[in-house]
């Protein structure tokens, strides 16, 4: 027995040592960032017949940095005389590296038939977003708008605001990944005033998101209307910007020039009589004017119009207002080295140009207490569905200077006070919020069911709301205004006046513009996958869900669906965290109505009949 042992082990041996062996070379669990070149260290093979076959080796599986996730690589090998060697894997970890940074650029090109600026001329601005960081921004943008201004410090509009054209890698509805550049155009038209002024300075403000920083920056773009931004050339004629200027030396000579750095130091070497070195004439348009040289050396401006030494007026411009209960209003300031005493808001919803004679926010009287961009909100009890226009204004010993004038509507408001935020999808404009009426639109109430009451919510004829800590869930009865077991009685309406409770066609249109737009999870505009796009960023369970990627890069459509669950067949709320239910207008046959649902396990807007005795979701609005 001994013998037959002995001899058993030694065939086993021999019949193992003839398969070839595979090493890795480094580490089995490779981490690296995101947009980063992943080189695979290879492995080794050995076998006892061939020697060294590392060369045979065969690597099966893809790793794509680009994309956040887990990758595996598998290493396998065949000697000479067919034999496989066990399989090998290598798993590489592609993650974000929370170090977000982008570039901002802008380029600007004039139309026309030669290089000078004319009036009716166009210039057109090309700018640049560039993720130079080794993460994914889930956010990006140009959120803080423009700040637009000509050589004279006036604020001026874009004639074509900022569009953005199209990303080198990805569709533009939100998210970056490295490397990633997105562009952007803008136009203005050059008018008299404007071009009087000598140029315009064009400022932007970006930030990208990232769920660990944001990052931003900030580009600058001087468009200058001369032959050069440092020298003004005289001819003693009306020129293109009709700003010149001519030394006090010698005041008949047409083809005088003067250096911008010239006239800074202050090197006149010549005087007139009752005048002093520095002393300058300008051509106003009609004739030359004296401008006094500054007691001390000073940089020559053109501020509102005015040739003048010193800082312009400082300046306040709104970049962006939005109603979210109260009016919130971003603001930008350009100081020009100045100080202020006071600054603030007026609003009005009857005056397009609000004063002092109307509501004024914001008032300071400490100088330069407020940051040079920021926000603020104006409290007040706005009426519903009404414009408001807003200017800011900043003020000083230099007097007074205004914003431009930006016009807020307030959102409408449902039968009980709510306010009603929504977003249009090409022709349709739909809530973004849930339903949350305890009345139909005449004030009727709708009778509420008690949380743990399940067996009367599933068993109600009429319609009843159960509220949860997440929102209040109604039955079929309820969306379709059946207040009572009278079948002769009118149906109320349960949505607010201008508003209905969408059906499901409606709901197929919503599906159909966001596939066409761009808003599939993959980039394509085929086939529905757009779950991740009209899902909220948070609440979701799990990291992954939608097909693709982590909740944060949720939402690119504003749709803002909350998995906030449902009441299900039996009268129980459940489903938290994992689906978002909606009712729609359109019935099939006598017990069945349309839901529509998003599912945190899969990538499509779902759509399906229901039994509709028992069930409990929530309900959005389309306008009328």
């Amino acid at each position: 027995m001994n013998k037959l042992a002995l001899l058993f082990v030694f065939v086993q041996s021999l019949v193992f040592a003839n398969n070839p062996v595979i090493t890795l070379n480094g580490d089995a669990v490779i981490e690296i960032y995101m947009g980063s070149t992943f080189v695979d260290p290879g492995a080794t093979a050995f076998d006892e017949e061939d020697g060294d076959i590392s060369n045979s080796i065969q690597v099966s599986g893809s790793v794509d940095t680009n994309t956040h996730g887990t990758y595996v690589l598998a290493y396998n090998v065949t000697d000479s005389d067919g034999n496989n060697a066990s399989v090998v894997v290598r798993t590489i970890n592609v993650v974000d590296n929370p170090k977000p940074s982008h570039e901002l650029t802008i380029n600007a090109s004039l139309s026309g038939d030669d290089d000078v600026p004319d009036v009716g001329d166009t210039i057109t601005y090309e700018i640049i977003l560039s993720n130079t960081g080794n993460t994914d921004f889930f956010e990006y943008g140009l959120y803080y708008g423009t700040y637009l201004t000509d050589f004279n410090g006036n604020s001026r509009a874009l004639t074509t605001p900022l569009i953005f054209s199209f990303s080198t890698y990805g569709s533009g509805s939100g998210y970056s990944i490295p490397g990633e550049q997105h562009f952007y155009t803008a136009t203005f038209e050059i008018y008299q005033q404007a071009l009087d002024s000598g140029g315009l300075t064009l400022q932007l403000n970006a930030r990208g998101y990232h769920p660990s920083a944001s990052y931003y920056s900030t580009a600058v773009n001087e468009f200058v209307f001369g032959t050069s931004s440092d020298e003004i050339i005289l001819d003693g004629q009306i020129s293109a910007n009709n700003n010149q200027i001519k030394k006090v030396a010698d005041p008949t000579d047409n083809l005088d020039a003067v250096n911008k750095r010239y006239v800074d130091q202050r090197t006149l070497e010549q005087t007139i009589p009752g005048q002093n070195i520095g002393d300058l004439l300008y051509w106003n348009g009609q004739s030359w004017q004296k401008l006094s040289a500054p007691q001390e050396q000073s940089t020559l401006r053109f501020c509102e119009g005015e040739l003048t030494w010193g800082p312009c007026k400082p300046q306040i411009n709104i970049i962006n207002a939005e109603f979210q209960g109260n009016i919130y209003v971003w603001h930008i300031i350009n100081s020009n080295n100045s100080n202020w005493d006071e600054i603030g808001f007026y609003l009005s919803p009857t005056n397009t140009t609000p004063d002092s004679n109307d509501l004024v926010f914001g008032e300071s009287s400490v100088e330069n207490s407020w940051s040079l961009d920021g926000y603020n909100y104006l409290e007040f009890s706005y009426e519903p569905n009404t414009d408001y226009y807003i200017r800011a204004y900043i003020s000083g010993d230099f007097g007074i200077n205004y914003s431009d004038t930006v016009v807020v509507t307030t959102p409408s408001q449902d039968q009980n006070g709510n306010y009603i935020y929504s977003k249009t999808y090409g022709d349709q404009e739909w809530s973004t919020q849930n339903a949350n009426v305890s009345t139909y639109r005449d004030g009727t109430p709708i009778p509420e069911v008690d949380y743990n009451d399940h067996s009367t919510f599933y068993g109600a004829t009429t319609g009843v709301y159960m509220q949860t800590n997440y929102g209040k869930f109604y039955n079929w009865y309820a969306i379709m205004g059946i207040h009572d077991d009278d079948p002769s009685t009118p149906n109320k309406h349960f949505a607010p006046e201008g508003w209905h409770v969408p059906s499901l066609a409606e709901w197929e249109t919503l599906r159909d513009y966001l596939i066409a737009n761009g808003y599939n999870y993959d980039g394509t505009t085929t086939g529905n996958k757009i779950a991740k796009a009209m899902a909220s960023k948070y609440y979701w369970e799990g990291e992954y869900g939608f097909g693709s990627g982590d909740s944060s890069s949720n939402n690119s459509s504003g749709f803002n669906a909350k998995p906030y669950g449902r009441v299900s067949g039996d009268g129980v709320y459940n489903s938290f965290q994992t689906r978002a239910d909606f009712w729609t207008a359109t019935s099939h046959q006598t017990d069945y109505g349309y839901i529509v649902n998003l599912n945190n396990d899969t990538f499509s807007l779902n759509m399906y009949q229901i039994w509709i005795s028992a069930i409990g979701n929530s309900v959005r609005f389309v306008k009328d």
